[in-house]
């Protein structure tokens, strides 16, 4: 498939999914259309690895350590948290806020581990402090914002 044509067709899947999410929310809540919405993208990108492995082109991928496999849960996680939070009295600037403080959190634990073949890094006091900060714009966001 030509990469122009691919483009075009996620572009339309990607239409078609907020059109059909309206309803889904409607009838199933905001969670299960989270759900939906992630295990149909989910079986697509297999469908489409599948498809472009089946033509006995060797990639990267075939190289991957086993965990690199796992690298869309979280991002399905994410959506599936953020569809929720959004909806909830934290709001849309609540969540982004609290999924910058969780992000950055787990970078430093990973530099620190050497997680994901990282070099090991000991986080300074700046970090520490960039995380306060975070976490402080948070608690505003979230406790005092109307």
């Amino acid at each position: 498939m030509s990469p122009w044509l691919a483009a075009l067709a996620a572009g339309v899947f990607c239409g078609l999914g907020f059109l059909l999410g309206d309803p889904v929310v409607r009838y199933a809540g905001s969670l299960w259309a989270s759900v939906i919405a992630q295990a149909v993208g989910a079986l697509a990108a297999g469908l489409a690895f599948t498809a472009v492995r089946s033509k006995g082109k060797t990639s990267a991928s075939e190289k991957a350590p086993w965990w690199a496999y796992l690298a869309g849960l979280p991002a399905a996680l994410t959506v599936v948290l953020a569809t929720l939070t959004t909806n909830s009295e934290i709001g849309l600037s609540g969540t982004l806020s609290l999924m910058l403080l969780g992000q950055v959190t787990f970078g430093l634990a990973a530099d620190q581990r050497g997680l994901f073949t990282l070099a090991k890094r000991q986080p300074t006091m700046l970090d520490f402090f960039g995380v306060l900060t975070i976490m402080t714009g948070s608690a505003v966001i979230i406790f005092f914002a109307s």
